[in-house]
């Protein structure tokens, strides 16, 4: 088994990507619905932004959120994350937080988030081994 393959373990592909983001929006409005935005258009959801708030860290991260396709490239993901950040403001925080893929389906994303003023950290690599193969390096050294 490699990469691909545990990750689609550990994560359980058999679930639809939609359908796990839905439960943990679930999650979120349950304790904190005041955390979840929507934007409309003529009465109609056309995007959302959930956000949670550590005060303890004094940040705040930009969790799940999207605008439907027909509605991209507006400028309304930078709408939303300016909201919450002037939000996250307010609330007297220091730092504010996000994260999302290095794939091209999220280039809108990391545009927006530039947009607003986000600094881009570093691309971070994630690795994983399946523990049963004793993969070389992975058991110590009899001595």
């Amino acid at each position: 088994m490699h990469g691909e393959a545990i990750y689609n373990q550990i994560y359980d592909i058999t679930v639809p990507w939609e359908e796990r983001k839905t439960k943990q929006n679930h999650v979120l409005f349950a304790k904190h619905p005041e955390r979840i935005w929507v934007l409309e258009k003529d009465s109609q959801i056309i995007g959302f932004v959930s956000f949670s708030i550590n005060f303890d860290k004094s940040l705040g991260t930009i969790e799940n959120n999207g605008i439907l396709p027909q509605h991209t490239g507006h400028g309304l993901g930078k709408f939303m994350y300016s909201h919450v950040l002037d939000y996250f403001r307010k609330q007297g925080l220091k730092f504010a937080f996000v994260e999302t893929g290095l794939d091209d389906p999220h280039i809108p994303a990391r545009a927006a988030y530039e947009a607003v003023g986000f600094n881009r950290m570093a691309p971070i690599a994630l690795y994983w081994q399946e523990l049963q193969d004793n993969n070389p390096g992975s058991v110590p050294d009899e001595e």
